[in-house]
């Protein structure tokens, strides 16, 4: 049988809230992460929510910000700080993640995680649900220490297409009997690749995307994994 895919995006997918902001305090605390940047994060963030700025400008913005706040800090140190993270907050998963990942691998799905997150805090957690591929926002290093730069950019939807389409391409991976799970409108690209897209948790941009184009919508409280069991093949 010719291999298929669940695609995921994370933050208000398969996890409560924003994982860049939330390790960037857990950084902070730690004094690997710029008090001046992490303000500059902390509204960023509130502009999103009040409605004063898209999804997509705040996502391209927070990940400049993340770069240039954990810059001079080991890669290393960081990567183990989100090792950590995940160990201990577990409750940031909404109740449905497992036992939709679960479901999914049952049917024989292959799992991506795919995220705007930098690497180090979205490789644990996708090790952690047990992945087969995971593309995330990568952070440029000299002699393993972050320069502040970015060498990967996954805030960028085409980035996360052109990511998506070379692995199912590289893997023989089925597209049309795939399927893909986002929150906003930023992963719209992607969505459009997979032949089951879903809306989970959806902003008003991507639901009303979703609505004119038939995608199956849930939100927490709903029995996701059930409703999704019967929208795939």
């Amino acid at each position: 049988m010719t291999p298929r895919m669940a695609v995921f995006d994370v933050d208000g997918t398969l996890t409560k809230g924003y994982y860049i902001v939330k390790f960037a305090r857990f950084l902070s605390r730690s004094g690997m992460f710029s008090k001046v940047e992490l303000d500059s994060m902390e509204n960023l963030l509130y502009r999103y929510k009040s409605g004063i700025c898209s999804y997509k400008i705040a996502s391209e913005e927070a990940v400049l910000h993340f770069a240039r706040g954990v810059k001079g800090a080991k890669q290393d140190d960081v990567m183990k700080a989100g090792e950590l993270y995940i160990k201990t907050h577990k409750t940031d998963k909404f109740n449905f993640t497992d036992g939709l990942i679960g479901m999914l691998k049952s049917r024989n799905y292959k799992i991506m995680i795919l995220s705007a997150s930098p690497l180090e805090i979205i490789k644990p957690f996708a090790e952690n649900i047990g992945n087969d591929a995971t593309f995330a926002t990568i952070l440029k290093t000299e002699h393993g220490l972050f320069t502040g730069g970015l060498e990967q950019d996954c805030s960028k939807d085409d980035v996360k297409k052109t990511l998506v389409e070379d692995y199912f391409n590289r893997n023989g991976i089925d597209a049309k009997s795939s399927v893909g799970f986002a929150d906003t409108e930023a992963d719209l690209a992607f969505l459009g690749v997979v032949g089951y897209p879903v809306a989970i948790n959806p902003n008003t941009a991507l639901e009303t995307e979703a609505r004119k184009k038939g995608w199956l919508i849930c939100v927490e409280g709903d029995d996701v994994k059930g409703m999704v069991g019967k929208y795939i093949p």
